[in-house]
């Protein structure tokens, strides 16, 4: 709050395959701000904007804003590789934005998309070992059941592992 005078602060994302964006984390009084935002608000949100009352509402965003009685809000697109990952969103209700919100916001912005691609390569790589996890164990569960020799190799054909009748 200190840094940006905002008294609401949101990060949607995009989860799974779908292309909804759901509220991801917040603080302050979100109910200002709805839970998800459908696909066809992408299009408006592209691109940062600071809309403040008096201006055209293009959004449900802008239309709760306005509802609840917003001075400003502010919307910064979160995009690695330019694919829109998700959305911070910042207003408050009792103060004007500050002189400088769009650059402020452009500094939480790229620290949140940093940390999301970090989240979303920690939860690959978790992913990934899991597969591997359940390969090796199918691989030990066939090797014990199997009267017959089975010998497990790696990609490179380097034998990783063989049960007691390929012995």
């Amino acid at each position: 709050h200190n840094l940006t005078g905002a008294g609401i602060l949101t990060i949607y994302i995009l989860l799974g395959h779908g292309t909804d964006y759901i509220r991801y984390a917040s603080y302050g009084d979100t109910e200002a701000l709805p839970e998800e935002l459908e696909d066809v608000e992408h299009i408006h949100l592209q691109k940062p904007t600071l809309w403040t009352p008096g201006k055209i509402t293009q959004t449900k965003l802008n239309r709760q804003a306005k509802t609840a009685g917003l001075k400003y809000l502010v919307t910064y697109p979160l995009i690695e590789n330019k694919v829109l990952q998700g959305l911070l969103v910042m207003g408050d209700m009792e103060t004007n934005p500050p002189d400088q919100i769009m650059q402020v916001t452009q500094i939480i912005a790229d620290a949140a998309t940093a940390s999301l691609e970090t989240k979303y390569l920690i939860n690959n790589l978790y992913d990934r070992i899991g597969l591997n996890e359940n390969r090796i164990e199918i691989g030990r569960e066939l090797s014990r059941i199997l009267n017959c020799g089975l010998i497990l190799t790696t990609k490179s054909l380097k034998i990783r592992e063989l049960n007691p009748a390929a012995e």
